[in-house]
């Protein structure tokens, strides 16, 4: 079905229909996997480990699905979305309760969705993630078509890796990487009201969603040398500055993460000295082949955006761009660059945003950044497809 061929929808129309496209591939998606992969237990998606804290007992009723070692980042927000407040001491088996409690917006929709109901709230939470694939889809639809571009193009937003990572790990990323493009969008589009609230969810959403918002600030300030616009969108942060402050409150400090102001320290690292996935030879040359296929991704990313720097320098988009790249170059801490699926989620929004940035020529080269990290999430998603492909085959119910 060709969108740009639907002449009765209005071009917001058409990005809708994307979105609501993608959103209903990624539900088919969801329940394959649920249903042929962890055969019909819901719970197996928030990846949590049986070799971490404890699930609350509480949730005992859930019969949380249980993987071996130390799962993955979705249980933590699973547990605040049942307990958004800490009214029931859910944090004690979190990691780091005061860092994943920042992170609110996500598990505190599903709370709200499901009107604080515990058995409600996990498929209020999986319904959130495939909102938020909808608009993520949405706004990258819009900005396309503000280069008069096909709506389809918003389809890259579903096969990016914060997308596709919180789809199958119920992560937070997904409402990150779609309210950057929204911040974008709005700011183009000059609808302060609507930008004011992309900034204020993008904060609660996850802290390195702030970097979109700053850079729009800074280029405000650059291009129109007033306050006016720069500190109505700085007031947009308060929501999130509150909250961080709540959450202080009745959390544990943070431990501290050993970082680096290195240019590229442990982007070069991981090129010299590859992650080891204890897998067998043959598949870890694949997964090996899988992160270097990223890590030319990254690089291109940054490549294009240095090449291109001077041109940049006068749009918004290129002010966020140039933003992402810097916190790439000089921000981090090892944790997050052991495999694509961490350091591919978090890096997206500089993905998505090279890649509409090359919307303005129809430059293929600047999709090219999150194409390459394709491949390797495929490979990470394997056993499930191999488990819904068998099972489709084989007819079974």
């Amino acid at each position: 079905m060709q969108l740009n061929r639907l002449p009765l929808l209005t071009t917001a129309g058409k990005a809708a229909l994307t979105g609501l496209i993608a959103a209903a591939l990624a539900w088919v998606w969801i329940a394959l996997t649920v249903h042929y992969t962890y055969q019909g237990q819901w719970t197996a998606m928030f990846t949590t480990g049986r070799g971490f804290h404890a699930p609350p007992d509480a949730l005992k009723g859930e019969n949380i699905y249980l993987f071996p070692g130390t799962g993955y980042d979705g249980q933590m927000y699973h547990y605040i979305a049942h307990d958004p407040f800490n009214l029931r001491g859910f944090q004690r088996s979190m990691d780091d309760p005061r860092m994943r409690y920042r992170r609110i917006l996500v598990p505190l929709a599903a709370w709200t969705l499901a009107l604080g109901q515990d058995a409600w709230i996990d498929a209020a939470y999986f319904g959130v993630i495939l909102v938020f694939v909808f608009l993520g889809v949405y706004w990258l639809a819009m900005l396309a078509s503000t280069h008069n571009r096909p709506p389809a193009l918003g389809l890259l937003f579903l096969i990016s890796p914060a997308a596709i990572v919180s789809i199958d790990r119920m992560t937070v990323d997904v409402a990150a990487a779609a309210f950057a493009l929204a911040a974008l969008y709005y700011f183009d589009t000059r609808r302060p009201a609507r930008l004011w609230l992309s900034i204020a969810a993008a904060c609660l959403s996850r802290e390195t969603a702030a970097i979109v918002p700053l850079a729009l600030m800074a280029y405000s300030l650059w291009r129109d040398r007033g306050y006016r616009q720069p500190v109505f969108m700085a007031s947009a942060l308060l929501p999130a500055a509150i909250w961080n402050l709540f959450a202080a409150s009745f959390t544990p400090a943070s431990a501290a993460q050993a970082g680096t102001f290195i240019p590229f320290r442990y982007f070069v690292g991981l090129i010299l000295d590859p992650y080891d996935y204890k897998l067998p030879q043959l598949l870890q040359l694949i997964a090996r082949t899988g992160d270097y296929l990223c890590l030319a991704g990254l690089a291109l990313s940054v490549w294009y955006a240095l090449s291109r720097r001077r041109t940049l320098r006068s749009s918004p988009a290129g002010w966020a761009i140039l933003a992402w790249v810097v916190f790439f170059a000089f921000v981090g801490h090892a944790p997050m660059w052991n495999e694509p699926y961490n350091y591919g989620r978090i890096f997206t929004p500089l993905l998505l945003l090279v890649a509409a940035g090359g919307f303005a020529r129809m430059d293929r080269l600047a999709m090219l950044p999150l194409l390459l990290c394709v491949p390797r999430l495929l490979f990470q998603l394997g056993p499930q497809i191999s488990a819904v492909a068998r099972g489709l085959l084989q007819g079974q119910g």
